[in-house]
This record gives structure tokens, C-alpha cells and sequence, in this order.
């Protein structure tokens, strides 16, 4: 079973000007600050946004760090380009005399009147949100493309962008968009019938509250591994962050899922009435609130809940995958979102998510781990499609969890055969620098090599991969960019290695 094919990749009508931070509304909606009238045409959370007549949302996300003469200039800009008035959030300035002026005390204050002014407030379609460090971006991508086929029509919010099919995507600044994007794609989801939005839920998300206002029916914690630490001021805020997004559900009425096979997620989920799990299946009946997994063949994936049990054909051919498919269905089971008899219709045959163990090439795969637990999980899925060498080509970040480097190269030692290390978004840090970092957790187990330029390095790991060998390309997967010095460059780990392969074999190592 396959989706509708969609329409060619546009802005919908509530998104002016090419532009995510420019919502147009269907019709002026009057609004009334500091006892004055205003007609709102639009909604902005981006100065160099705003047209005649719009609301300018300032956020604390643009505030935090600021001084006040950057935030007067935001809002001046704003009055001069034609805003009708200003709301903000968390801020006490008087910033525009004469200019009407809402000042909220909360972010779910803000939800709420995007609610109101976009009229979405208790209407459909219904949210899902997926959180964990790693897995997020497959569940949504299978739980959409699922409820796709069972509705006719899904969208998905999250790292590889606002997905209204699977041809048709736009990319987003963030994992988790502003919350005015989000509410924005939901008034317009809404607007073109569609049956359900799947938002990947980051730990910046729910820091920053970009969800407030969006009222999920069901919600699914798959993981908790070491991302965005040094952001987030440690280990335990990260894991708190993705406890308070989960409690924020149950405590308004949706269904909360985790993995049973994960002890944080099994200590903290246990803590809420009502919880249910997925686990892998040991033997026995299952429980009511337990979706038991196994997998037959390396390619079958056998489901059993206390009402019965199904297998889905064709699963993609990845432990990880499995996992998450897995996952897929436990929401889609216990969100009340399908029954038990769908779910092989539903999930079979599912198409690998873009940029996850993606095969490019014979031999050849990219995928976007970028953390120690999912670089160890890409190596265990390889190991068994794999008859000769193992090779890996991988690096890190620069920004951000430092500790994670080292740990990253001790697992990808101990689970490969050959190592390429080189560059990954290494943002504002030295590359050669993060890549040494590397390699000491490398400390000579395996062969391993550090090319600061990604395209040489693809291009030596070629040249060493022989026929048998399998080769995984890891950290950046479906990202179409590079990042150094604070520009974006454009890269493409696929594209470099189909280009190379289409050169005659004297060209191509040249």
C-alpha cells in the first residue's frame, strides 16, 4: 500500500514570501490591546519579516543573551516596516510608544492566543510528538507514512523537515520549529484536511517551549543517550527535559509510550498512570500495556499484544530499524491511531527513512549517526550484511559535547575494521583538532586514518573498499551542508558518492 503522491513542493497559503516566520491569516482578525482595536493580517516572529499590518511575536528565544538595545531595534524595525502591533513574551520594557503593545507572562500564554488567532483550538488535525536522543527521526518518518496510508494524508514536523509526503519536503531551521511555525503548519494541516501532524520533540523544544499550546494525543520516549549536554548544563536536565515533555502530555489526557527495554525510560514513564511500552519479546503472554517485538528471518517483524499478534512483512534490514518500526506500531496501537489488524498493512514494506543506513552505492551506505549509542547500533546492524571489511567513516561536531568524541572513537574501533576520521559541522572549532580528539579514544585498536577534507576522505575509503568490504558513511545522512566558520556550505554525502563512482576508474582517485 502506498500513499497519494503530493502535489508540487509550496508554501501553503498561510506562509507568505517563502518564508516560515511570515504567516498570513485567511482574514484580518480583530484583536484588542491596551483597550484598542487592531486588525491582525499576519503573525511574524522575524523583524525582517513583518509586513503592514502584522502582529510581531517576539519570543525569549530571540531575547535570551540580548541586550536591550538589540531587542528595541528588533521592535523598531518591526513598527517601521508596518507591524500593527507588538506581543511579547517574558519581557518587561515599554518598547514602542504608541504602539499597542500585549505583554504575555508565559509561552503557553503565547500558544494559546495563536490558538485563538488561528482558530485551531480544539480542532483537528490530532499531534503526536516523538522525543528520545536517537531514533526520533525514523519513528516519525514511519508513523507518518503509516497514518498516510490510512488516512490518505499525514505531515511530519522534525529533523529532516515538514514532510507532506514522502516526495514532498521543506526544510526547517530546527528539529523542533519555532512556535509559530509549529502552530502555523498545524492551522495549515488543518485548513487542507489532513489526518494527523508527527512532531519529533527535541530537548531544545521543550527547553525553549516552542510546543506550548500544541495538544498532543499521544507521545512516545524511545531513548536517552549524551546529545546537547554542555547546552543543556548536564546529563540530568537533558533527562528532565524529556521527563517534562512526557508528563506535559499525560497530564492532558494523551497516551504515553516508552521503550520497556530502556531503564531511564522505564524509571521515569513508570512514574505516570497509564504508561504503556514496547519490549522485546522474551516469551509469554503480554501484558495489556506491552506491545512484545521479535524479528524472523532479518526481515519479518513479529508484534504480539494482549489481544493477538500480527507480523509485518519486508522490514527494513537493520537491527535499529527493527526497533523502531517496532516503536512505530506501539504508538499507532496504543494511540488509539490503528488496530491490531492494520498494522501489517500499515508498516510493511516501509521505505527506509532518508539519510538511515541508506544504501548509495553497492556496499555503500550513509546514515546520520552522531552519537555514541547511535554509532554503536549502526555498527552491530552493518556487522551482519557485511562478508568482508567493515570500513567507517565518520567525525563529530564542533560546539558541543566534547566528552562524547573520544567515546565515539572507542566504539567505532572496537566495532570496525577500518577507520577514516574527518570532518562534521565543525562550526566555530578547529576540525583537525576535534579529530584528534577522536582518535585518542581510537588509541591504535584499528587501522584508522584522519582526512580533514570529507570529499579526499570518501574518495580514500573508496579506493580501500574492496568488493565484499561494506562501507558506512556516519554523521551527516540526509544533510545537505556542511558547517564552517558559521556558513553553511553545501554537501551532500550521497551525491559525493555517486559522483565519484560515475568517473572512469583512471579519473576517479585523482
Amino acid at each position: 500500500m502506498s500513499e497519494p503522491a503530493a502535489a508540487a513542493s509550496a508554501l501553503l497559503p498561510g506562509f507568505a514570501g517563502g518564508t516560515l516566520h511570515h504567516l498570513r491569516l485567511d482574514r484580518p482578525v480583530p484583536f484588542d490591546v491596551e483597550g484598542r482595536r487592531v486588525a491582525v493580517a499576519a503573525i511574524c516572529d522575524d523583524s525582517r519579516a513583518v509586513t503592514q499590518g502584522a502582529l510581531f511575536l517576539l519570543l525569549p528565544s530571540a531575547c535570551t543573551g540580548y541586550e536591550e538595545g538589540r531587542v528595541r531595534r528588533y521592535c523598531a524595525e518591526a513598527r517601521a516596516r508596518g507591524a500593527g502591533c507588538l506581543v511579547t513574551v517574558g519581557l518587561d520594557l515599554l518598547l514602542e510608544p504608541g504602539m499597542p503593545h500585549l505583554a504575555l507572562a508565559s509561552m503557553e500564554q503565547a500558544g494559546a492566543l495563536l490558538g485563538r488567532l488561528l482558530g485551531t483550538r480544539d480542532r483537528p488535525p490530532r499531534c503526536i510528538g516523538v522525543t528520545g536522543t536517537d531514533g526520533k527521526s525514523s519513528i516519525v518518518w514511519m508513523v507518518r507514512h503509516a497514518l498516510a496510508r490510512k488516512l490518505g494524508s499525514a505531515w511530519s514536523l522534525g529533523t529532516l523537515g515538514w514532510m507532506r509526503a514522502a516526495d514532498d519536503c521543506l526544510p526547517l531551521d530546527n528539529t523542533t520549529p519555532s512556535l509559530l511555525t509549529l502552530h502555523g503548519v498545524r492551522a495549515d494541516a488543518g485548513r487542507a484536511g489532513v489526518g494527523a501532524l508527527v512532531c519529533e520533540v527535541s530537548s531544545h523544544g521543550v527547553a525553549q517551549q516552542r510546543i506550548a499550546g500544541i495538544p498532543f494525543s499521544a507521545a512516545l520516549w524511545s531513548n536517552l543517550g549524551r546529545d546537547h549536554l554542555e547546552e543543556h548544563g548536564g546529563s540530568e536536565r537533558y533527562r528532565a527535559l524529556k521527563c517534562r515533555f512526557m508528563q506535559q502530555v499525560a497530564a492532558g489526557g494523551g497516551r504515553v509510550v516508552g521503550n520497556g527495554d530502556h531503564p531511564v525510560v522505564v524509571e521515569e514513564l513508570g512514574r505516570l498512570e497509564g504508561a504503556c511500552w514496547y519490549r522485546r519479546d522474551e516469551g509469554g503472554a503480554a501484558a495489556p500495556d506491552t506491545l512484545a517485538w521479535s524479528v524472523e528471518d532479518g526481515r519479518r517483524l513479529c508484534l504480539a499484544v494482549a489481544e493477538g499478534s500480527v507480523v509485518v512483512e519486508d522490514v527494513p534490514p537493520a537491527a535499529f530499524h527493527h526497533e523502531n518500526l517496532a516503536a512505530a506500531a506501539a504508538l499507532l496501537w496504543f494511540g488509539g491511531l490503528a488496530g491490531l489488524d492494520d498494522l501489517p498493512a500499515l508498516l510493511s514494506s516501509m521505505p527506509t527513512p532518508t539519510g538511515r543506513m541508506e544504501q548509495v552505492a553497492a556496499g555503500v551506505y550513509i546514515d546520520y549517526a552522531h552519537t555514541p549509542e547511535a554509532l554503536a547500533a549502526l555498527l552491530a546492524s552493518a556487522r551482519p550484511l557485511c562478508r568482508g571489511r567493515l570500513l567507517l567513516l565518520f567525525g563529530c561536531g564542533g560546539g558541543r559535547d566534547r566528552a562524547k568524541r573520544a567515546r565515539m572513537g572507542e566504539i567505532a574501533a572496537c566495532g570496525a575494521d577500518a577507520l577514516w576520521i574527518t570532518e562534521d559541522n565543525p562550526r566555530d572549532e578547529d576540525a583537525r583538532a576535534i579529530a584528534e580528539e577522536i582518535a585518542a579514544g581510537v588509541a591504535g585498536r584499528c587501522p584508522c586514518r584522519i582526512e580533514i577534507d570529507r570529499g579526499a576522505a570518501i574518495a580514500d575509503a573508496l579506493r580501500a573498499k574492496g568488493p565484499e568490504d561494506l562501507l558506512l558513511i556516519a554523521g551527516k545522512g540526509h544533510e545537505s551542508y556542511i558547517e564552517r566558520d558559521g556558513v553553511r556550505q553545501p554537501w551532500s554525502d550521497a551525491d559525493c558518492v555517486r559522483a565519484l563512482l560515475r568517473q572512469p576508474p583512471e579519473r576517479r582517485w585523482a
